[in-house]
This record gives structure tokens, C-alpha cells and sequence, in this order.
């Protein structure tokens, strides 16, 4: 019953699209994981509700605009090592 790849629509991508915009992959990972314990919990795979209600439930540690974010971009540009 578990197991099987899942797919959602363009439409439902948007959704959770627009809903986690400023969160990171770590927090995107949180979130799915708690999604699928509420499946799992109810004996069924993962829906875009779960993600959804996950998601609300979530709120990203750094948001575009914010001082936060601000600092650590500027920190980023200064200290940080480039990928490429």
C-alpha cells in the first residue's frame, strides 16, 4: 500500500508553492515529514492537505525583507564560500 510514487498536479504544486514561498529546504523536509506522520497516522499515503496543513502549521525562519534576512545576506556576500 505504501511506497508508491506519488504525483500532484500543476495546480496542487502551485498551492504548496505559494503557501511555503520563503521556506528553505530544510523547512520544505520538515514539513513533508510531518505531513506524512499525519497520513501515516490515519493508515493512508500523503495528500495535499497534509503538506498544506503542515505548511500552515510552519513558519520560516527567514523572511525576504526582514533584518534577519538582511544580516544574513550580508554575511553570506562576505564570508561565505561560492558553490561554483
Amino acid at each position: 500500500k505504501f511506497g508508491r510514487i506519488l504525483t500532484f498536479s500543476n495546480q496542487q504544486i502551485a498551492q504548496i508553492s505559494k503557501l511555503t514561498a520563503n521556506f528553505t529546504g530544510a523547512e520544505m523536509q520538515s514539513l513533508v515529514t510531518e505531513a506524512l506522520f499525519a497520513a501515516f497516522a490515519h493508515d493512508r499515503d500523503i495528500t495535499v492537505a497534509d503538506i498544506l496543513d503542515a505548511a500552515k502549521q510552519t513558519k520560516p525562519q527567514i523572511i525576504p525583507g526582514t533584518d534577519v534576512y538582511n544580516e544574513f545576506h550580508t554575511w553570506v556576500e562576505t564570508r561565505g564560500i561560492p558553490m561554483a
